[in-house]
């Protein structure tokens, strides 16, 4: 929710880099857990909360959002909201970002038959693909985009025909 509200009053025009630093600060709490320790210690003022996120230098409205977050107890969402509102943003700008497992990495020529295949699923959306090596994999490949799989291997095939065959 706090992702959708985010992406409806961001201003064009700042999105961009709200989004690159709203990942920045995400990745940086994901690494680094003592903060959200800090975060929520009984014993560290509001003020002090709210110090050290304006000492950050961010964007007004990131610092802002982030001071909410602290008040109402929600900073420990914060890899969440960063996740979903980079999903949200991507969707606007008709970008897929892809999952893509096979049992090697494929050739130029392999990749842009998968790409043609995915189309059909993806139709008017520019596919940015992150490769990944599943050795699980006879051959073919599985996609994943936003929690779906999209399932096109050899072992898929052999599973399907055995459940047919019971």
């Amino acid at each position: 929710m706090y992702a959708d509200v985010l992406f409806e009053v961001i201003e064009p025009s700042i999105i961009d880099d709200f989004n690159d630093e709203l990942q920045i600060v995400a990745k940086a709490i994901k690494e680094n857990p003592t903060w959200i320790n800090l975060i929520f210690a009984p014993y560290v003022t509001l003020n002090d909360k709210y110090s050290w996120i304006i000492n950050l230098g961010l964007i007004d409205m990131l610092s802002g959002f982030l001071m909410i977050l602290i008040k109402n107890n929600h900073f420990h969402h914060l890899s969440n909201i960063a996740k979903f509102f980079q999903r949200r943003l991507d969707k606007s700008r008709k970008i897929a970002n892809i999952s893509l497992y096979t049992p090697k990495l494929p050739s130029n020529t392999d990749l842009e038959i998968i790409k043609r295949n995915l189309t059909k699923y993806f139709n008017g959306y520019n596919l940015k693909i992150t490769q990944f090596i599943d050795s699980s994999l006879i051959q073919g490949y599985k996609v994943y985009y936003d929690g779906q799989l999209i399932e096109n291997s050899v072992k898929k095939y052999l599973k399907t025909m055995f459940e047919s065959v019971r």
